[in-house]
């Protein structure tokens, strides 16, 4: 999420010193120091090296605007395709890039040089958090040369953590309709309930056939881990009345959910089914069952196996 996480790059050629590396996972502050590196010299890092770089992205992104506005005029007169126009545009882009990078590692090189002034030595540069959070991530090794640029730590903020829901594209029409979600962390007894979505995905996945539905959760306790799967439940105005069966009764026959119905004695039909929602223990069937109809809770998989060997099972269990 914006601001929930951060990377702690080098703004410059130095090496890790050999000392006070913090490790991943650990719990840390905003502005606690990381990690320290030496510059390639003798000498502080060079500050003026950086200050140029930052001057020199900002010309260069002059120049790029500069070049955008004469191919939007030559366009207009058509003395050049758009292809042109385009090109322009991709190196605006590039140098706009490339400025805030400048100023990214000239920011973190005066923040770390101000926040100094315990009477170490000079040539030490401090990396420090700029976040509270936790180490997700670290590259750094003590005494490994690093490059400018290159990322050591990954700091993520814990104390609030976003939840996302996938909704099947068959339910997309239900979510004009939500009133309320809960979330539940896997073997704990509690739910947490939600209050409204921060997001309410557009594109369809193409690979999952689902949108995302995300919410912002305060975690108390850190219970929540980033990254973890959680169960979340999504309430709807919209009132869908469905027969509902144990989930031991549906059976995966090559790859699609069915049921057995009794029709007579120990005579039963096998029914492809549309599932929908879960919960304690049931799912809802929303095609391929109609209320009344008696289905095989227990031993189903056995008249499965004996539908597809032409055989009566001698037994069966029906609820």
């Amino acid at each position: 999420r914006t601001g929930g996480e951060a990377e702690v790059t080098v703004p410059f050629d130095g090496r890790m010193v050999a000392s006070n590396l913090i490790a991943l996972g650990t719990s840390v502050r905003r502005g606690q120091v990381l990690a320290g590196v030496l510059p390639p010299t003798d000498s502080p890092a060079d500050l003026p090296a950086l200050e140029m770089a930052r001057a020199e992205a900002e010309a260069a992104l002059q120049l790029a605007r500069r070049d955008l506005g004469r191919a939007q005029r030559l366009l207009e007169l058509g003395a050049v395709p758009a292809r042109r126009l385009d090109e322009a545009q991709t190196a605006e882009l590039t140098q706009e890039a490339r400025l805030k990078a400048a100023e990214a590692r000239l920011a973190q090189y005066q923040a770390t040089r101000n926040a100094e002034g315990d009477g170490q030595d000079d040539r030490l540069f401090r990396l420090r958090a700029p976040i509270s959070g936790v180490i997700a991530e670290t590259h750094a090794t003590a005494g490994a040369n690093v490059e400018a640029g290159e990322t050591l730590f990954k700091v993520v903020d814990v104390d609030t953590v976003y939840a996302e829901a996938n909704v099947p594209e068959t339910d997309l029409s239900k979510l004009q309709q939500l009133t309320g979600a809960e979330l539940e962390i896997p073997g704990s007894d509690g739910r947490k309930a939600l209050g409204r979505p921060l997001s309410v995905g557009r594109v369809l996945d193409p690979a999952s056939r689902t949108v995302s539905v995300i919410y912002q959760v305060t975690n108390q306790g850190h219970r929540l881990a980033v990254g973890q799967a959680v169960f979340l439940r999504l309430f709807t105005s919209k009132i869908s009345v469905a027969p509902a069966v144990p989930e031991s009764a549906v059976v995966d026959d090559g790859g699609r959910p069915v049921v057995f119905v009794q029709l007579e004695g120990e005579k039963f039909a096998r029914r492809p089914v549309t599932l929908g929602n879960r919960e304690a223990g049931y799912v809802q069937v929303l095609e391929g069952v109609r209320p009344g109809e008696r289905v095989v809770t227990r031993g189903a998989y056995l008249i499965r196996l004996a539908a597809m060997s032409n055989q009566i099972p001698a037994h069966g269990h029906v609820h």
